[in-house]
Formats: structure tokens, sequence, C-alpha cells
């Protein structure tokens, strides 16, 4: 995990005229540059002549964003032991900035090669990249309110919620912002909605596959408790994982599970799971499969009883084993790490990325107009229902098990298999066919 990869200082140490890097400085300057060459370029680049209008806002917009925004993103951070202020450059921001560019490229890509103006594919990942990033974390600050709200002070909260890089982003938030914006572009230049899906279903899944590395970058999206090592990774003091675990009672360096539900007027089995190395439960001989009797001396009645005890121990920890042993420790250091969990930002990963070779592999065969993106909408819920059992980081919705993300890819499911039913009724072939 390294949420941060570096740090752009704020001030140009030898800089002869004190300008800074951000706000009115040499960003905005360096932005004006680049944008006055686009406007150059841009009828030039643009087989359609596409109407500089169009490109206006955007450049607006970034320079908006250079000015005011960036400078409220800036931290002190340690250099050589002096403190600087810059801004920060997250691993996870520069994995979602990957999946953007090669998702359009490859989209642009197969666009060419059917025939089609490659700047479709650019103006409409720019309109549906806007719209997703700002719906995927709708949906996420909506999803977690409580850690974005600081009661008092809604600037704290206002840049608590646009600070995007270190992470935060819900996929299916994206794709509820960004469809709608999507197919009214598509009916306003009177485009095939089914074809452009197909181009870019690939696409989507690859820019989720870089999108998923990036969560495993940062520490989110985690996966539950993991005895195998591996495939089992650990994430260090301070991390989303481990700030959870915290909660749980991981500090003590045990980490509990229950074994069984329990018998009738008998509370169920609650044993050690995992010990943290080195920690002082490992040295006083804690070990995994022990049975937690009681601690601090108080009987043992749940998992959920055993966790809340363990997390309020403030460093004096004593526990009753099976086998009537007695183990106490007084003020033992937090662990430096998490206890193991599955990496299911990499299984994530690994399954977009799987999927999305898959639609490319089977465009040339598709049948019809929307069935490259149909199996996609099938496929991609099925695998991510299963997913969310290995995660941790969501809870049930609407009095069930299920998390939202569930219940939206039982929604996109159903969407799937409507769409593949509807254009198995259409005649076969395509309003596009490849260029020989």
């Amino acid at each position: 995990m390294r949420s941060t990869l570096l740090y752009i200082p704020q001030f140009i140490s030898g800089d002869p005229f004190g300008l800074p890097m951000f706000g009115w400085g040499w960003m905005l300057i360096a932005w004006l540059f680049v944008a006055a060459g686009l406007i150059y370029a841009w009828p030039r680049l643009s087989k359609a002549k596409l109407d500089l209008t169009g490109l206006l806002p955007y450049i607006g917009l970034v320079a908006l964003g250079v000015v005011f925004v960036l400078p409220r993103l800036l931290v002190e951070y340690q250099e050589a032991g002096v403190t600087k202020i810059g801004l920060p450059i997250r691993t996870y921001g520069m994995f979602m900035v990957a999946a953007v560019i090669s998702g359009v490229l490859l989209a642009a890509y197969r666009a060419r090669r059917m025939g089609i103006d490659p700047e479709v594919i650019y103006s409409l990942a720019m309109l549906m990249t806007i719209s997703g990033i700002v719906g995927a974390r709708l949906f996420f600050v909506t999803q977690y309110w409580h850690e974005f709200h600081v009661a008092g002070d809604t600037w704290a909260t206002l840049k608590k919620v646009i600070n995007m890089p270190q992470g935060g982003l819900v996929v299916y938030g994206a794709v509820i912002g960004a469809f709608p914006v999507g197919i009214w572009y598509l009916w306003s230049r009177r485009l095939p909605p089914l074809v452009i899906a197909d181009i870019v279903a690939p696409s989507l899944l690859l820019g989720l596959a870089l999108g998923r590395v990036g969560c495993f970058m940062n520490g989110c999206c985690y996966g539950g408790f993991c005895s195998t090592m591996p495939p089992a990774v650990t994430f260090p003091a301070g991390s989303p994982p481990y700030a959870r675990q915290e909660d749980l009672g991981w500090r003590t360096g045990i980490w509990l599970k229950q074994q069984g539900e329990g018998k009738e007027n008998e509370p169920p089995k609650i044993v050690v799971a995992f010990v943290a190395p080195d920690s002082v439960a490992a040295m006083q001989q804690v070990r995994a499969g022990d049975e937690i009797k009681k601690i601090n001396g108080k009987q043992v009645s749940s998992l959920t009883d055993a966790q809340q005890q363990l997390a309020g121990s403030s460093g004096n920890v004593e526990l009753e084993l099976n086998g009537d042993r007695l183990i106490r420790w007084t003020n033992a250091p937090s662990p430096q790490r998490s206890a193991p969990v599955h990496p299911a930002q990499l299984y994530a990963a690994i399954d977009a990325g799987l999927l999305a070779l898959l639609l490319w592999v089977f465009y040339p065969f598709r049948r019809h107009d929307g069935e490259v993106a149909a199996i996609m909408m099938i496929v991609h819920p099925l695998s991510r229902i299963l997913l969310e059992i290995i995660r941790v980081d969501e809870g049930g919705q609407f009095g069930t098990s299920l998390t939202i993300s569930q219940w939206v890819s039982i929604g996109l499911l159903l969407i799937g298999v409507a769409l593949l039913a509807y254009i198995e009724t259409q005649p076969r072939g395509s309003l596009v066919p490849a260029k020989a």
C-alpha cells in the first residue's frame, strides 16, 4: 500500500519570480499555454471540424480548478526533516487517470477499425468521465456521510467531499451518473447507442481493472479476514482496514472469530483466529484456536461482545482461555500492521481484466449490436455479487444482508437479461460493419 505517490511543493526553490505552483501561479500559466495549443490544433486534428464552443467550457473548468480548488487541497509534509506545504499526488488518483486514458484509447482504436470517427469517443468520454466521477463521488459520500460531515463547519465538510484523489468512488455511482449523459449525447448526435455500447464495453472493464489496483494501493475496498497466506495481505497502521479492525479490538494484537452457532442456552464458541507476530499476546503464548471464556473478568456472550470488550481494554487485557489459562498484559504497543485480509481489490481487478479480454475477443463474433454490452451487464454483476461476499467495508441494506452494490448488481443483471432478450429478436448483423 502506498496511498501518496509524491508531493508537489507550493513554491519552487530558487524561483526568481516567487510565484506559487497552484492558484494564480505557474500551473495556471502552463495550462493557458496548453489551452492555446488545443484551441489552435482542435479544428485541424478533428475530421468532424467540431465547434470550439464545446471545448471552451472544459478549458475554463480546469482553470477554475487550478486557481480555486487545488490550493484548498494543500497539506503539510516532511522532506529531509523540513516541514513544507504541497499538493499530495495520490496513487489512487494516478490509477484513475491511467484507467480513463487507457479505456478511451482502446475504445477509439476499435471505433477507428469500425469506420467511426474516434472524435466521437473522445467527446463521449469527456462528458461521461466528468458525470461519472461526480456520480461515483456522490454515491460514496451519501453511503458514508458520517465520515464526511463535520458538524458546524460547512467548508471542512466540502473539502473532504471534493478530496477525491485520496480515494472514495463507487463504480455503480459512476454508472448512474454517466449513463444518462451518454444516452443524451448519442441521441443528440443521432448515433446508434448499441453500436457505441459494444465498442466501449471492454474499455469500461479495462478502466475498472486499473481502478481496482488503485484501490489496493489506497487500502480501500478491502476484504474480510483471511487466514491463508497467500493470498492474504496486511495493511499498515492508519490504513482503512487497520482503522476498522481497531474498532474490533485489533490493537490488542488478537483477532477473534465465532466457531459454530452455539447450543441452546449456551453462548457461541469464540476463538482466537490470528495473533499479531511479535506482539505481547504472542509472547504470552496466546495461539490461534484458543477459546476465549472471559475478557477482563467478564463472560463472553457473543463475537460482537468480545470485540467490544477488546476495543475498550485501553491497553490492560486479561484473557481467560480454555483449560483455565489466565493471561494478562498491560500497555502493550499496537500491532504495526493489520490482521491478514483478502485482497478483494486485486480479485476485482483480475475479474474485470479477464472480462475485458473476453469482451474484446468476442466482439468480432457478435451477431447483433448490443450483445457485447449485454454480456457485460450480465457477467459483471454476477461476479460483483460474489466479490461483495468477500468484502466487509459495506453493510446490508433495506433490512437484508445484501449490500447496496449487490442490490444495484441485481438491477443491472435484470437490465442485461432484458437487453439480451430484446436484441435476440432483432435481425442479425450490425449497423456498422467492420472496415476491410
